[in-house]
């Protein structure tokens, strides 16, 4: 039997009833706050592993199982290592560690690969970008998963910028990425509602947190940073100088940061600075508004 519209009390097919059916995929609440004690956690780690050998693949999987993070954004651009060595490095790992991973579709122009592994299964994915080649825009990858302890779907975009100082192109890549956010569709309707989910933007932006390109982000994401001053160096490895890899929330949440750091030396035993000539930035969050 045809559900009645609340409207007319019929079986009619009005425009509330196409309203209902067009947005029965939010089904989750948003604009909800949580207790510091209670509210949902997630663990992440950025990681730009641009010269990932493939004798170390089993060393640092080691080390990221005991990181014992949810999402793990991985991302490359450099000429040290190809897409197709990135990609699979990143099934290695996930395979060793027992993840699951989604990798972005390749760009026509560059040397930027990004990839995703994640605990938890991934629902969706949409890859941006890949087709433009007239701006020359880095590859950004958006990963729909459901985590356990969170009401909505989180949306992880995850990026690698050139490693240059092309200020265009990566505005204009910035640009694409607050375009794609803020609207509740994409062109191919594969994730519907982005607008409403939690949204957290990782990657190599090879820019420092006082740039340009962090600058342009801030209008619409806020930087995961420390409140105690501490050191975001992550670039080169051995001798750090500039933080390039970044950790972003959507402004349309709120965060606290209960632990984030750069990891270093020989951080759980393991020679972080062997694996890439970038270190991995882990942090600790919890929604305390969605």
């Amino acid at each position: 039997m045809p559900k009645l519209c609340r409207i007319c009390n019929t079986a009619c097919v009005c425009a509330f009833t196409f309203i209902a059916s067009a947005s029965a995929e939010t089904y989750f609440n948003y604009n909800q706050t949580y207790d510091l004690s209670t509210a949902p956690e997630l663990k992440i780690v950025t990681y730009a592993i641009d010269n990932l050998k493939a004798d170390k693949i089993g060393t640092l999987a080691s080390g990221l199982y005991l990181l014992d993070a949810d999402v793990i954004a991985l991302n490359e651009s450099s000429e040290n290592m190809t897409s197709e060595s990135f990609s699979e490095a990143v099934k290695e790992l996930s395979r060793l560690i027992n993840y699951s991973y989604v990798l972005s579709d390749k760009t026509d122009t560059g040397n930027c690969s990004v990839g995703l592994i994640s605990r938890y299964p991934i629902d969706k994915v949409v890859s941006l970008n890949y087709q433009d080649v007239s701006q020359h825009l880095p590859p950004i990858l958006c990963a729909e998963v459901k985590l356990p302890q969170f009401d909505s779907p989180v949306l992880f975009l995850n990026t690698a910028f050139e490693n240059n100082e092309d200020l265009e192109s990566k505005i204009a890549a910035i640009r694409s990425i607050n375009d794609f956010v803020k609207n509740p569709y994409d062109n191919s309707d594969t994730i519907t509602d982005k607008d409403l989910k939690i949204k957290i933007l990782t990657g190599n932006f090879n820019d420092t947190a006082n740039g340009p390109v962090l600058y342009e982000l801030s209008r619409y994401f806020n930087l995961v940073d420390s409140q105690n001053n501490e050191d975001f160096r992550t670039y080169p490895a051995l001798n750090p100088a500039l933080d390039l890899s970044h950790i972003l929330t959507y402004r349309g949440q709120v965060w606290k940061t209960t632990a984030i750091t750069v990891i270093k030396g020989n951080h759980g035993h393991m020679p972080w600075q062997e694996f890439s000539s970038h270190l991995p930035i882990f942090a600790t969050l919890k929604l305390i508004e969605q």
